[in-house]
């Protein structure tokens, strides 16, 4: 599962995070840092990614098979 991260005023992909070994299920922005997103994917991990630099910036792994959403919270590290 490949993210592709788009500049929406010119409909133009600006970079691909790629990790995730399955179709990605769920996708949330961090709340209070722009750059940062959250994931989870049928490979059974979470990711955490700067979208800026376009990096992986955590692996966790073995998750629910079952979990297809992720709202990560102001609180979370």
């Amino acid at each position: 599962g490949v993210i592709k991260i788009y500049d929406v005023a010119s409909q133009k992909e600006l970079r691909q995070l790629k990790g995730h070994a399955d179709t990605v299920s769920g996708l949330a922005w961090v709340p209070g840092n722009n750059t940062a997103l959250v994931s989870i994917s049928h490979d059974r991990t979470v990711r955490l990614w700067d979208a800026g630099m376009g990096k992986e910036t955590k692996k966790l792994g073995e998750m629910d098979p079952k979990s297809k959403d992720v709202k990560p919270t102001e609180d979370d590290p």
